[in-house]
């Protein structure tokens, strides 16, 4: 288990509406961020990434974009909060 109290964490943008939009625009630019986001993350090799969830949301886009990054070796811990 993660000791939170000794290290710093990363956090990622709330940027789950823009995922589920139709707007393809929108959601290539909040992917992209989100992307960025996990991989900064990992590159200051911080023990943790927190994803907050906002109740009575979709995340399956959110969901296959961190899926992609832990499949790439991703060695950083994700925490979610859920509502």
């Amino acid at each position: 288990m993660l000791d939170w109290r000794r290290g710093a964490v990363g956090i990622v943008s709330d940027l789950n509406e823009e995922l589920n939009s139709g707007d393809q625009h929108a959601w290539e630019k909040a992917s992209e961020l989100i992307t960025q986001q996990i991989n900064y993350s990992h590159h200051l090799n911080l023990p943790a990434i927190v994803i907050d969830l906002t109740k009575g949301t979709d995340f399956t886009n959110l969901a296959n974009i961190i899926n992609a990054k832990l499949n790439c070796s991703l060695r950083t811990g994700t925490a979610v909060s859920s509502p």
